[in-house]
């Protein structure tokens, strides 16, 4: 039988390295939510979604 394992880690970031890791998630937010409005109005559209 095979077992998995898991291991937690916590982020303990100083505060410049916090500020550069928000705007990184800000970055990333923003460019999901527009590759999610550019699939939801193909959808809309009739065309077939993009993939990878």
């Amino acid at each position: 039988m095979k077992t998995r394992q898991a291991f937690k880690f916590r982020l303990c970031p100083t505060s410049e390295q916090d500020s550069v890791l928000s705007r990184h998630a800000g970055g990333v937010r923003f460019v999901w939510n527009k590759a999610l409005d550019l699939q939801t109005k193909r959808r809309d559209a009739g065309m077939p979604l993009l993939s990878y």
